[in-house]
């Protein structure tokens, strides 16, 4: 305890000299003798500090450069702070380092890894478990939207039965599964699209129509009464927009659809006159002329059933598409207005056409 007493009564001693006023140090620049001892006390007190300094460094060589005892913190000098600086300057060097070693290694990990997906880019396809599907459709040019309907439509199924096999059921045909839906979606209406409707459209669309294109995509069959020469086609459903707007979210197109035409002309050379005879064969009715012009897009396709004469398209259908001033472009013919009724059913059809003639028991079906 003497001893560390000593050391700094010795410190408080060297301050007070070092603290001499303005004044003094004048008086000592004036005056050549105080000058000379004002500088053997100044290499007096430099050297008593590197004795300091030396006293307060570890020993034991390099290990120990970094690090210090107990003993050595306790009796911590001035010099001690300058040490701590040295270190904490080695330290910053240290971890600029280690990011720059951190920094290499990532961008040769990036690298790596980069040669690696490239290696392994085809291995993982040959890899991927393939389901039935895919392995009917293999070496197949099928379009690729028919395949993901397909693949979607398999998921359904497997999770469907994955689903019921749980619960002790099963799904056995279309049919039980349009039921069980009903019955879990009472607000939506199912309807299964059997063959045999298929078959009967098919029958009454005329081939040289053109489809539309983008039909496999195609989800909402939107059809108003207000705006009944147009329908709209959507990838998904949509309840937000409604006819003649299109929809912002998953509109694929319009279809035009330009009614039928059925008109009754009269032939005024074929009237009999007043002065004709009773018994004389009754005068020969009107003439019905067909005419079917369903419009696609920017082409019109015309066709003709049972006319002697064709006849040509109407100009004011010509000049403006979707403007009738015509009376009898207002009215649909059975064939037409039935296909539109069919067509804003619960059913969901990928197609839709005018038909220039329709199966009765299709005009007669109830909704």
């Amino acid at each position: 305890m003497t001893v560390h007493g000593d050391e700094i009564t010795q410190k408080k001693d060297a301050n007070r000299n070092e603290s001499v006023n303005e004044e003094g140090e004048k008086n000592i620049k004036e005056n050549p003798e105080l000058y000379e001892q004002a500088k053997i006390k100044e290499r007096q007190r430099y050297q008593r500090r590197k004795k300091e300094e030396a006293a307060d460094q570890p020993t034991g060589g390099s290990q120990n450069s970094y690090f210090y005892s107990p003993e050595d913190t306790n009796i911590a000098t001035p010099s001690s702070s300058r040490n701590r600086s040295k270190d904490n300057r080695e330290l910053e060097k240290v971890k600029k380092e280690m990011e720059k070693l951190m920094r290499k290694s990532f961008k040769y990990k990036t690298r790596y890894y980069r040669l690696k997906d490239k290696h392994l880019k085809e291995q993982k396809e040959k890899m991927r478990p393939k389901s039935k599907v895919e392995r009917e459709l293999n070496g197949k040019n099928v379009p690729l939207e028919i395949k993901k309907k397909v693949l979607s439509a398999e998921v359904l199924k497997t999770q469907l039965e994955i689903n019921f096999k749980a619960r002790g059921a099963d799904i056995p045909d279309l049919d039980s599964l349009a039921s069980v839906l009903k019955q879990n979606y009472p607000g939506i209406t199912f309807k299964v699209v059997v063959e045999e409707d298929i078959e009967v459209l098919n029958d009454v669309i005329p081939l040289n129509i053109k489809p539309f294109k983008g039909t496999m995509k195609a989800r909402q069959l939107v059809w108003t009464l207000k705006y009944n020469i147009m329908i709209h086609l959507r990838r998904l459903s949509c309840l937000t927009y409604k006819p003649p707007n299109p929809c912002l979210h998953y509109h694929l197109g319009e279809m035009l659809l330009v009614p039928a035409v059925n008109k009754n002309h009269l032939r005024y050379s074929d009237i009999y006159s007043d002065s004709s005879n009773d018994d004389t064969q009754s005068p020969i009715p009107y003439q019905t002329e067909k005419k079917i012009v369903s419009e696609i897009g920017d082409k019109e396709v015309v066709d003709f059933n049972n006319v002697k004469k064709p006849l040509p398209v109407p100009i004011s259908l010509r000049r403006n598409k979707f403007r009738f001033t015509n009376e009898h472009f207002n009215r649909f013919t059975n064939g037409s207005q039935a296909l539109h009724e069919w067509l804003t059913r619960d059913y969901k059809f990928s197609e839709a056409y005018l038909g220039s003639e329709i199966n009765e028991e299709l005009i007669n079906r109830k909704k």
